[in-house]
């Protein structure tokens, strides 16, 4: 079994004795190039990708930080915080439309108090264009217009949706 498909089936299990959404989730896979689409909207029933996407995340507040991707749940990092999370309250905000998120893990349990949410940026393109890394938040999780679209669609029809970020 791939890294992917066993991905797949502990979402699965995971929204399954969670009381989270059991037909879809989000996986962000950290470990992927920014430059490759890493965040895959799959479906939990199937065990399948249904489509994947560019994702930008946390550019970190020092030059070390940038050149060398990480993540943490520390206020003030501007990274993105590993683990699960619940997608909660969709809203209207700085970034236009976004969603609140809820870390389900201690790896993020402050993605709420640090306003991490899941946001679009016309900063984000829909292909990879160059070979910088797309970092652009203070720690969100940013989508191209297009892929949110996509994600809102998508969201409007489940609620209590997981999005997993690993690496």
């Amino acid at each position: 079994m791939s890294d992917l498909s066993s991905k797949i089936v502990q979402a699965a299990h995971y929204c399954a004795t969670q009381g989270l959404c059991r037909q879809v989730a989000l996986l962000l896979d950290f470990s992927r190039s920014s430059q490759l689409p890493r965040l895959r909207v799959v479906d939990l029933c199937r065990e399948e990708v249904v489509w994947e996407c560019l994702a930008a995340t946390g550019r970190g507040r020092t030059l070390c930080e940038r050149l060398c991707p990480r993540m943490s749940d520390r206020p003030e990092s501007w990274l993105t915080p590993e683990g699960r999370s619940r997608v909660g309250e969709r809203y209207v905000g700085e970034f236009g439309t976004a969603y609140r998120l809820d870390g389900l893990d201690t790896t993020n349990a402050n993605m709420r108090r640090r306003a991490i949410v899941l946001h679009s940026s016309e900063q984000v393109p829909d292909r990879a264009w160059a070979w910088l890394p797309l970092r652009c938040s203070r720690g969100c999780v940013v989508l191209s217009p297009q892929a949110f679209a996509r994600v809102d669609a998508l969201l409007a029809d489940h609620t209590d949706v997981l999005l997993w970020i690993y690496r």
